[in-house]
């Protein structure tokens, strides 16, 4: 029972109290309010909101329905990453956001949102105005290093102007700008993320993640960056940025498809600017996790494989099965029969196959990948 509950028991009659907490469930308004699951803990009031487990704690601020990050402890190396709030609000849906007093509400939730989930703590809270009404679902697990994130604005998206920055028209050719080249943002942007890092010495990584095995061998690649002058502005679903003299770092994963396929698009997905020390993170529409690691790639690799731990609890007469699939010697249907497919089985079994598919081609009935003919 919440603070706010609490209240409630002492001032009514326990059926009545029994019947407004029926009505009511876990949702607060804006007065100070406290979540607990598993390790996993939130905590309003009217101008803050923390949320945290055992491994790392973050904090925002709020402005009319509007979160700044403030704070990102790493507690498992007792370290903050932030040097100051960020530039901006974020999530921020872009374009002007008009001023205005917003009722922001909290409700929590907790256990398994969905079948394969392991359990977790989810606050979500509601900021609703007359202009614009924001909309966050934040989701922490007991066992991961991050806060998985889901926004959505009632309010129109516009997209930001930038000057002076390179590769851009009108930045200034050959010269450096007065500010050493930074980029200069004419107003606030659409972001996910705005942080500013404590650390000097990162290297920001994109990591490119492509499909389509049939034309591609290569399906992911690695471009790094050391602190530089330029704003860096790449796409993609995965991106990390690492102190080189600790190790230590932090992992922006996007919960989408890869940028060529999303319904939701937008011009990048990170930006690093200021030598890689203020990354701005964009493009809404999907869930996204900023994940605290330590350890190098080794420990960057724990950390999300740990979180699509999270995601997907491993059961393994379920998962990681090893499948094989008959469509790959080009032969398509003319090769399915009972005496093929044996063989299939058999060979599977020497090498440790679990499944084998059998696929003429993905089609109902026959087409023009037929051996038969349509």
């Amino acid at each position: 029972m919440n603070h706010s509950h609490r209240t409630l028991a002492r001032c009514m009659p326990a059926g009545l109290y029994a019947l407004v907490a029926l009505i009511v469930g876990s949702s607060v308004s804006m007065r100070a309010g406290t979540a607990e699951f598993k390790g996993c803990h939130a905590r309003w009031g009217e101008n803050e909101l923390v949320i945290g487990n055992s491994l790392i704690e973050r904090k925002w601020k709020i402005d009319q329905g509007l979160l700044t990050s403030i704070s990102f402890r790493d507690l498992a190396t007792d370290s903050e990453w932030l040097r100051q709030p960020g530039r901006q609000p974020a999530p921020y849906p872009g374009g002007e956001v008009a001023a205005e007093a917003r009722t922001v509400s909290f409700t929590t939730r907790s256990g398994k949102s969905s079948p394969v989930e392991e359990e977790s703590l989810i606050v979500e809270m509601a900021a609703r105005g007359k202009a614009a009404s924001f909309a966050y679902r934040f989701q922490i697990f007991p066992k991961s290093s991050g806060v998985t994130i889901l926004f959505t604005a009632d309010s129109p998206e516009v997209k930001a102007e930038v000057v002076n920055a390179p590769g851009q028209d009108d930045a200034p050719k050959g010269l450096e700008s007065a500010d050493g080249g930074k980029a200069k943002l004419s107003k606030t942007i659409p972001a996910l993320e705005d942080v500013v890092l404590a650390p000097y010495h990162l290297r920001f990584t994109q990591v490119e993640l492509l499909d389509q095995s049939d034309g591609r061998n290569e399906l992911v690649f690695e471009k790094e960056w050391l602190p530089t002058k330029e704003t860096v502005e790449v796409s993609g679903n995965v991106f990390f940025s690492e102190d080189v003299t600790t190790g230590r770092g932090l992992v922006f994963l996007k919960l989408a498809p890869l940028p060529h396929a999303r319904p939701e698009r937008s011009a990048w997905d990170a930006r690093a600017a200021e030598g890689g020390r203020r990354l701005t993170f964009a493009g809404h529409g999907y869930p996204y996790v900023l994940l605290a690691y330590s350890g190098g790639s080794l420990g960057r690799i724990a950390a999300l494989h740990t979180y699509q731990r999270q995601l997907r609890a491993y059961h393994p007469k379920r998962d990681g099965l090893l499948l094989s699939n008959t469509w790959g010697d080009r032969s398509a249907d003319g090769r399915v029969s009972e005496e093929f497919i044996l063989k299939e089985i058999e060979a599977g079994s020497r090498l440790g196959v679990d499944v084998v598919q059998i696929d003429d081609g993905w089609q109902k009935g026959m087409s023009g990948n037929s051996a038969f003919g349509k």
